[in-house]
């Protein structure tokens, strides 16, 4: 059942009874923070991050890497919990969505998160498609590689789940024409003992008609939430864009200076414009340049572990043909979506400024 249809209400008077019946979705995993899924690990860090490997590797997922947070954070004198991040993929899979929306490359390569909670339970935390749908409003074209990486992370976490049959990531629901949802409708006709009820379930709204025959009264409730138009779905995708006056290369180069000048340890450079095995699909220059400090990943973790699926920083370098732009994640957007903008406003506050700053000095 997609994830789109939460629970269906329906009742009905019958005689002088009242009958209610409820549909709820039922998934093994549980939801924490914004568009992130956890799934309970029946394994220690080590052994999960070990099975998780291999069970990517078997469903022809490349794995790139880990990063252990906990390790790093720990040169800074920070001991947190363990906590690291496995970085997965496949060429024909990602590009397509870049390809989609260039902004998605912030969110890829794919990541899973493993992490030991203050009682000892180890958990996997990923990033739900719906949210990356709806973040970088993909449409149509990128239905099928998002779905590719449900059923990648669904094998995953099942190796490890302490669920008997975990469920598996929803299939995203995505129908999207120039921006806007198709209308999701659902149509159901039932004669109760004198009444009749038609309900259409339309995009982010319910309309219910009652036709009443006899003495006897029949209503219909429903609860639906429908995916709409991903601008309306997600007011603040949390993505901010800068432009750049310099070639991508020059961009690139600038970004890193300007981040090492401030404190930063430059951990990795991507090219997401190369991996592809299909030669119809060629992307425009896209680089994504990570880097961290250490000081400020520990506070940030101290304060919240879930933040470690979007740690360390990202800035992606991209050409789109016209012009050179540089992208990053708001530094409040993540502060918010993970919980720790309460306990952390003022490094927050100062990470954004960073960001802020690399990213203007860079494209000046």
């Amino acid at each position: 059942m997609h994830k789109v249809l939460r629970s269906l209400l329906v009742a009905g008077l019958l005689g002088s009874g009242l009958v209610v019946g409820q549909f709820a979705v039922a998934n093994a995993a549980v939801s924490q923070g914004e568009g992130i899924t956890s799934v309970p690990s029946r394994f220690g860090p080590d052994e999960t991050i070990a099975r998780l490997t291999q069970a990517l590797a078997d469903a022809d997922a490349d794995v790139i890497g880990v990063t252990d947070h906990a390790a790093d954070v720990a040169a800074a004198g920070y001991s947190i919990r363990p906590t690291a991040v496995i970085s997965f993929g496949n060429p024909n899979f990602d590009t397509v969505l870049i390809e989609d929306s260039v902004g998605a490359g912030l969110d890829l390569p794919p990541r899973l998160l493993v992490w030991e909670a203050a009682d000892g339970q180890t958990f996997v935390s990923y990033n739900d498609t719906d949210f990356l749908a709806d973040r970088h409003m993909l449409g149509n074209d990128a239905t099928a590689a998002l779905e590719a990486w449900a059923g990648v992370i669904g094998e995953a976490t099942a190796a490890v789940s302490t669920a008997a049959s975990p469920a598996a990531p929803q299939e995203p629901q995505l129908a999207r024409t120039g921006g806007e949802e198709l209308v999701l409708a659902a149509v159901a006709t039932m004669l109760f003992a004198g009444g009749l009820v038609a309900l259409t379930l339309q995009r982010r709204n319910t309309k219910l008609l009652v036709g009443v025959g006899g003495s006897l009264a029949i209503v219909a409730a429903v609860t639906a939430y429908s995916g709409a138009n991903p601008a309306e779905a997600m007011d603040d995708p949390g993505v901010i864009e800068v432009a750049s006056s310099h070639s991508v290369e020059d961009t690139l180069i600038r970004v890193r200076q300007e981040a090492t000048e401030r404190g930063y340890e430059i951990r990795s450079t991507i090219s997401q414009a190369v991996g592809s095995t299909d030669d119809a699909m060629m992307l425009e220059p896209t680089f994504l340049i990570s880097f961290s400090k250490p000081d400020t990943a520990g506070q940030l973790l101290e304060s919240g572990q879930t933040i470690g699926i979007d740690l360390p920083q990202k800035m992606l370098v991209v050409d789109d043909g016209d012009a050179t732009r540089i992208l990053y994640n708001d530094a409040t957007w993540l502060g918010q979506r993970h919980g720790v903008i309460e306990a952390q406003p003022q490094l927050i506050a100062d990470l954004g400024a960073d960001l802020g700053a690399i990213a203007a000095e860079a494209g000046r």
